[in-house]
């Protein structure tokens, strides 16, 4: 069944604009997004079609976006980062140096796995996710005596999984999304994700009454994304 897609004419919102998210998010006015989720490139090497996921200085430029993100984001807006743990290491350490935002906590992502065995090392079964605030009121969403740990464990997207899309290589399971826009937005509040690969956070956004913008270097990730949200993947 296709998800509902309600259509915004006052701002780019529920639509994935092409391009260099940094470009794109400087068109963007300030405080105008409730929250922002995203999954950036690891600098692993992966062809993502239109650029090559290696940068001499990888760090250095996850700044210059988190700091739009912070710039677009409402003062009781969150962000959430996932990333390989020696990743988020490097760019909290920087972040907090250059920008404003609050560290409120480092999740990690436990996984089962059956690939990337090594007989001479560790297994990695983790991604962490770094948690920041623009301020010091900012939404979390639990029930009165709910508690949720900082360790969440979920199987990843394989390729025999419901969900998984053809032509994308590193899909971040829905449900994970879903967990995170319910605890820190609320119905009809916009969701970006600068790096909207697949679309899973439009797809959640959908299914949960918020409003997404997502922005994607890759047109053909876009139409991927846009197939998820007619239901046609």
């Amino acid at each position: 069944m296709p998800l509902p897609i309600p259509m915004d004419d006052k701002m780019k919102t529920n639509v994935i604009i092409q391009g260099d998210c940094i470009k794109e998010m400087k068109k963007l006015p300030d405080n105008s997004i409730d929250l922002v989720i995203t999954d950036p490139p690891y600098n692993t090497g992966v062809n993502y079609g239109k650029s090559k996921d290696k940068r001499k200085n990888y760090i250095k430029w996850c700044v210059k976006w988190i700091k739009e993100c912070e710039r677009v984001l409402k003062s009781n807006g969150s962000i959430y980062i996932i990333n390989y743990p020696e990743n988020n290491a490097r760019i909290l350490s920087e972040s907090l140096k250059q920008t404003n935002l609050l560290f409120r906590n480092w999740i990690t992502w436990h996984y089962p796995t059956n690939i990337g065995h090594s007989p001479k090392n560790y297994t990695r079964s983790q991604r962490s996710i770094l948690f920041y605030s623009k301020g010091n009121k900012f939404k979390f969403n639990l029930e009165e005596g709910e508690v949720i740990d900082d360790l969440i464990r979920m199987n990843l997207v394989k390729n025999t999984s419901k969900e998984k899309v053809k032509g994308f290589p590193n899909q971040i399971p829905e449900k994970l999304i879903e967990l995170l826009v319910k605890i820190s937005s609320n119905e009809k509040d916009v969701v970006l994700d600068p790096f909207m690969g697949s679309g899973t956070t439009a797809v959640v956004c959908a299914k949960t009454d918020r409003k997404y913008l997502g922005i994607e270097l890759n047109p053909k990730f876009i139409k991927i994304a846009n197939k998820r949200l007619l239901g046609k993947e």
